[in-house]
């Protein structure tokens, strides 16, 4: 059963209990805090969502503002204010949240695919690498050869054995299941067919 989500009012308003309720904006506190809000850390979900909802309430305008404030936890979090005439607008989006937590899946799948896009180049390719070596007990020398290999070869590899694209810190457990997909016959194939060959 999910959880009823009620709008709040900025006056009633703090993001965590060790903060001030409605800190500062005086003329805002009887205004609505819209139900998606994000900071430093947020997750692509709730990157997406805060994307949608603005775009769902018609983008900024006298009756829907953006407010950035410097935080001691997070260091920075954004929250969407509402003039109290687009409450009913606010409320519909509140309740499409109780029924399923994204409010644009294609959004959000094109955020994911990018962040592991991003995350491949920076040094999960070699991650994988590694993590083959380790299961499969390679020699050093293998490993190497593999480190080699074109990392969008690589990343083909980890598709074909329906890696999947990962979210915040579960990049490994998503590694493992792909490698746990692999044997040793498929590695030695893909191995020999997409091996850096070295010229004299």
């Amino acid at each position: 059963m999910t959880q009823e989500i009620t709008l709040t009012r900025y006056s009633e308003y703090r993001p965590t209990g060790f903060d001030c309720k409605g800190l500062a904006l005086e003329d805002k506190q009887d205004w609505f805090v819209a139900p998606c809000g994000r900071n430093r850390d947020s997750s692509a979900l709730e990157e997406s969502n805060f994307d949608a909802c603005l775009e769902e309430l018609g983008g900024e305008s006298e009756s829907v503002e953006i407010h950035r404030f410097g935080h001691w936890a997070c260091g920075w979090y954004e929250i969407i204010l509402i003039d109290p005439s687009m409450a009913d607008k606010a409320q519909e989006i509140a309740d499409s949240l109780e029924d399923y937590p994204c409010l644009d899946d294609e959004d959000l799948s094109k955020r994911e695919y990018e962040s592991f896009l991003n995350d491949w180049e920076n040094s999960a390719s070699s991650d994988f690498v590694r993590m083959i070596g380790e299961t499969f007990e390679l020699q050093q020398n293998t490993v190497w050869s593999l480190e080699e290999i074109h990392q969008d070869k690589v990343r083909e590899l980890y598709s074909s054995l329906d890696g999947e694209t990962w979210q915040d810190n579960h990049v490994r457990s998503a590694m493992e299941s792909a490698i746990r997909r692999l044997d040793r016959e498929t590695l030695a194939r893909w191995i020999k067919t997409n091996r850096v060959r070295k010229t004299l």
